[in-house]
């Protein structure tokens, strides 16, 4: 029977084993009824019912229902059931039936009664008359339960958070029923349960209680419930801000305790809607943080937390009262505004009553301090230095410093400049005075429309500006100076105004050109005019010019060539201004150098020739010869042939001056070099319209050592290889690649020195070549089954045709990027004839090319594969070779002058006994096979041939022996081995020295018993059998089992 807490009697009476299985006390609620399977047991017959039942206060009864029922199974037969339930008032009888199946299996039984209570218990009798089916014989399974009533517990509506006492606990139980609550043992509230089921209980806690844990029951009518789970509650506070503490803006991080879950908001406590964090979760620590969102002013507040958990009505925890210190704000001088050094500094945001204060900084620098007034007011006067500059202000209060308000900016301008010195100089006019170190000065004269430029003050406070082409007269003038407002754009001080008295100046830096027709230039007053006379003032030197930007330029009026102090006479005039003095400029102009043309080609003695001045006398002279030459230039031009001649390749320099009005020129030089006549190359190769490949080498002659030569398309006008430097005279040849498949007219282009030479032109065609087949070879052999190789153009494919058939052999062989192609092939033995030819795709058409040259080549057996001897192997001048080969071929070994021949098997084996004759040592097999008379090339097998043979003695022929055995026998100096008759890589004894005496050794391991050979062989020392001895096979012994007590062999 499995039960939980069950309250279930059973009668102590009862003819059979009762059992209840799942059997609860029932609870008072309606919806908790129980279900139970009573089970009835007697001499190895049960039964079972299934019920629904419990008790309802509302109707005050026990109400019981049946659902199925089963029996032990005895072929179906059927019997008697029948439950009967009872109470202090009354009884009845929920199901009897006579027809109750007995076949193991659930039957529905849907029967319901109810009795009257009085809520203390209620029984249940269950009777089942089994039908054993023996001559119809009956037995009785019965059995009576009882159900004592128990409320249920109350049900608890726990809200995890509390603020203050007293604490109020709401559930729901049974109307008139007393709720008790419990702290451990100790009873700490009660309360009735109101007729609807609702109850509130009330629990006083003192103010050090930050957590409730406590537990419920109810009591109906004097039964009590089961207690209920442990409830847990917490006092829900705000824990930072402390009460009457003075906090930073930027430290208020709102800290409090709560249930987790718990939804947390922080309010004012004026006003429930203003916000002071958003909404914050309470993690499993049971402890919040929240940061500061609102930014309140400075002074006193009040906050309280809005604490709601899941869906229970929110509630406030208790009030906190503090201190706000913010930043301070600036109210006035208002932003950017122009202020003078000294000025006072004005705001508000302070705590009043904390003896707090401000400081005012720019940047890291301290500029002024004060303290706070009444309502947060503040003062004070600072001093900066001219500039846009930004201040922010710190507030000070109990031991604490706030961040910096936000920055307000200011534009100090500079002091006036009063000290000023003005100096005029001809056109200049200098400004010169102290100022405010960085400052820039700026200064503006009426009636001139030159902006002057803005020098910066020095950093001793001195500055000086310089100025042409002031206006004429009386000017008034005004001087400020500024500095820059870090904004792209200025601070200025108050003007200075004064006035400038100016005249107009002589012009002055004057100077001209040594051109032939001279160009005068020089300064003045912009604006003026400047004429320039001749002397004595009849005529005009050259146009008059007006200034403009205080310069001025004019070109002579007629060309004056070579002249030595020749004056011109100038002087500036203003509308009715002009300057003082005649200014007087001489003018020498020396004759210019003589030009040089490039010489005109004469043979190894060319013409020179240039220009001069008319009926100069020019100076000539060459680097190759100390004599002077002299000509005279007429009407401009001079010209010289050199008597003697130049050498060819050779890079001369000609020196040319001339002389005029006693002046001789600069001189002027040129290198030149005579060069030999250009020879016209000739193509001789490829022939006139010959059909060529697309990489061709162009072959000719009349190259020449040095020259570039280049080939050229003459039908496309392109270059068709670069230029190549000819290394010598005579014939050259220049490579050309990836030429079309077309025909071309070329000619070649030989360059030396800006000189070309053309070959007359040369046509060819571009088509496909045929392939060229480079194995086999005439006359060669192909095994089988072999490669054939060639060459053909990269990308082109190969065909193999057999001469006179009428469809490729092989085609469709790719000729790889090397220009290789090959290709697999298997032929019966014979002579084969083949040709190839090969296409390629350009331009989407196919080209194809004339078939190579027949290649006549025997298809030979291969060389046959040797299995025995291994290469290396020691042998002896009897020696069996064999191996695999084609079934009908013969395959021959041979040794010098010693042969044997042998037919490959059907099942492609072959062997043969070789007799050698030759002396021992090192040897060569030659093998090959034939068909008819075509034969293979040989296949080499090397070989150690033995010629020496050792003897073995011991053990003798037919003897029989036990391990471990002993060997021995005769031999030559050495060192020799003894190995197994059938396995050459077991041995039984290895390393034995071997003398004139002969040799013996033990076995090194046990030989397995029955009939036995062994095989000897030894390393030689001297003589012309070679290194080794050969093989040795010892007559047949038994090994015999060991016997006990027998020694010897």
């Amino acid at each position: 029977m499995n039960t939980n807490d069950p309250d279930l009697d059973k009668q102590s009476d009862l003819p059979a084993e009762v059992d209840c299985e799942n059997a609860l006390s029932v609870s008072a609620n309606p919806l908790q009824h129980g279900t139970w399977t009573m089970s009835l047991h007697r001499e190895g017959v049960w039964a079972e019912v299934e019920i629904f039942a419990g008790f309802s206060e509302a109707k005050e009864s026990f109400s019981c229902y049946t659902t199925r029922y089963r029996a032990l199974d005895n072929g179906g037969r059927h019997g008697q059931l029948k439950l009967i339930i009872s109470s202090a008032f009354e009884e009845a009888e929920v199901v009897h039936i006579d027809s109750a199946i007995q076949d193991g299996k659930w039957h529905d039984l849907v029967y319901l009664n109810a009795v009257r209570t009085d809520f203390t218990f209620a029984d249940l009798r269950f009777v089942f008359v089994y039908n054993r089916g023996i001559w119809w014989t009956w037995l009785t399974l019965d059995g009576d339960f009882r159900i004592h009533y128990e409320p249920s517990p109350p049900v608890v509506y726990p809200n995890p958070n509390f603020a203050s006492s007293p604490i109020l606990v709401s559930c729901s139980g049974v109307p008139g029923a007393l709720v008790e609550i419990f702290r451990g043992e100790e009873k700490i509230g009660f309360e009735y349960v109101n007729a609807d089921g609702s109850c509130t209980v009330p629990i006083t806690v003192t103010s050090n209680v930050s957590t409730l844990s406590f537990k419920a029951r109810q009591e109906y009518r004097h039964r009590y419930s089961k207690i209920t789970e442990v409830f847990t509650t917490r006092r829900s506070k705000i824990t930072f801000p402390e009460n009457n503490s003075v906090l930073l803006v930027k430290d208020i991080v709102f800290t409090g305790t709560a249930a987790p879950d718990t939804q947390i908001k922080v309010v004012s406590d004026s006003n429930h809607y203003d916000d002071w964090g958003g909404v914050v979760t309470v993690p499993l620590t049971e402890v919040w943080q929240m940061r500061m969102t609102k930014v309140p002013r400075s002074g006193p507040a009040a906050v309280k937390a809005q604490i709601k958990y899941g869906a229970l009505p929110h509630f406030y925890s208790t009030v906190v009262n503090f201190f706000v210190l913010g930043s301070p704000r600036i109210t006035a001088p208002a932003v950017s505004s122009i202020q003078d050094r000294t000025f006072t500094l004005k705001g508000d945001n302070g705590l009043s009553g904390f003896n707090s204060g401000v400081e005012v900084f720019l940047d890291s620098e301290m500029v002024g301090s004060g303290a706070v007034g009444a309502a947060g007011i503040w003062e004070v006067q600072v001093t900066l230095k001219p500039g846009n500059h930004s201040l922010a202000v710190e507030q000070i209060a109990s031991g604490k410093r706030t961040e910096r308000g936000a920055p307000r900016a200011f534009k100090i301008r500079p002091a006036r400049i009063d000290d000023i010195k003005v100096e005029i100089i001809e056109k200049s006019i200098t400004f010169s005075g102290t100022g405010y170190p960085g400052a820039t000065v700026v200064i503006t004269v009426q009636g001139w429309q030159v902006t002057l430029p803005q020098p910066v003050v020095a950093v001793d406070g001195k500055w000086e500006i310089k100025a042409t082409d002031l206006p004429l007269g009386k000017l008034p003038t005004s001087i400020l100076q500024k500095v820059s407002d870090n904004a792209s754009g200025w601070i200025e001080s108050l003007p200075y105004n004064f006035e400038i008295n100016n005249s107009l100046p002589d012009v002055y830096a004057v100077s001209s050109t040594d051109d032939y027709q001279p160009t005068f230039s020089g300064k003045g007053f912009t604006g003026a005019t400047v004429r320039l006379f001749n002397p004595g003032g009849g005529s005009q030197a050259a146009p008059e010019v007006v200034v403009r930007n205080g310069e001025w330029q004019s070109k002579a009026s007629q060309q004056w060539g070579p002249t030595l102090n020749r004056e011109v006479h100038i002087k500036q005039f203003l509308d009715r201004h002009q300057s003082l003095n005649w200014v007087k400029h001489p003018v020498t102009i020396p004759p210019q150098a003589p030009t040089i043309d490039l010489p005109v080609e004469d043979g190894l003695s060319p013409t020179f020739s240039g220009t001069c001045w008319p009926n100069a006398l020019v100076n000539i002279a060459f680097n190759d010869d100390p004599a002077p030459y002299n000509a005279t230039g007429t009407a401009g031009i001079w010209t010289f042939r050199r008597p003697t001649e130049f050498k060819h390749d050779i890079t001369y320099t000609i020196t040319v001056s001339q002389t005029v009005a006693t002046q001789t020129s600069t001189v002027t030089t040129k290198s030149f070099t005579v060069l030999r006549s250009m020879i016209t190359p000739v193509i001789t190769h490829p022939s006139e319209e010959s059909d060529v490949g697309h990489e061709l080498v162009i072959k000719g002659s009349g190259g020449m050592k040095g020259a570039t030569m280049q080939v050229r398309d003459v039908v496309y006008d392109k270059n068709l290889s670069a230029s190549q430097v000819l290394s010598s005279d005579g014939d050259w040849e220049v490579l050309v690649r990836s030429l079309n498949l077309r025909s071309y007219g070329i000619e070649a282009l030989q360059s030396d020195k800006n000189r070309v030479s053309k070959s007359k032109r040369l046509n060819f065609n571009v088509v496909v070549l045929p392939p060229q087949i480079t194995q086999p070879t005439a006359g060669g052999k192909l095994p089988r089954t072999a490669k054939l190789k060639g060459l053909g153009r990269p990308g082109a494919r190969v065909q193999v045709w057999v001469v006179g058939a009428t469809k490729p052999w092989l085609e469709d062989i790719v000729v790889r990027a090397d220009g290789q192609w090959e290709c697999e092939a298997a032929s019966p033995v014979g002579v084969k004839n083949i040709r190839a030819l090969q296409s390629f795709e350009e331009d989407g058409t196919q080209h194809h090319s004339r078939f190579t040259d027949a290649v006549q080549y025997s298809v030979v057996p291969a060389a046959p594969f040797v299995e025995t001897p291994v290469a290396g192997q020691l042998i002896g001048q009897r020696v069996v070779v064999s191996g695999f080969g084609v079934p009908g071929d013969t395959v021959k070994v041979k040794l010098g002058a010693v042969q044997a021949s042998a037919t490959v098997m059907a099942d492609r084996t072959w062997s043969m006994n070789l007799v050698l004759t030759q002396t021992g040592g090192m040897h060569s097999l030659e093998v090959t096979s034939a068909l008819d008379e075509f034969e293979s090339e040989a296949a080499q097998r090397p070989v150690v041939l033995g010629t020496f043979v050792p003897s073995i003695d011991i053990p003798a022929a037919g003897r029989r022996v036990e391990n471990p055995l002993l060997f021995a026998g005769r031999g030559r100096t050495g060192v020799g081995e003894i190995v197994s008759w059938y396995d050459p890589d077991q041995k039984w004894l290895a390393d034995v020295p071997v003398t004139g005496n002969g040799w013996r050794g033990q076995a090194a391991t046990p030989l397995s018993l029955g009939g036995q050979w062994v095989r000897f062989s030894q390393t030689l020392a001297g003589g012309n059998e070679g290194s080794h001895s050969a093989w040795v096979i010892s007559p047949r012994f038994e090994v015999e089992p060991a016997i006990p007590g027998k020694a010897g062999l």
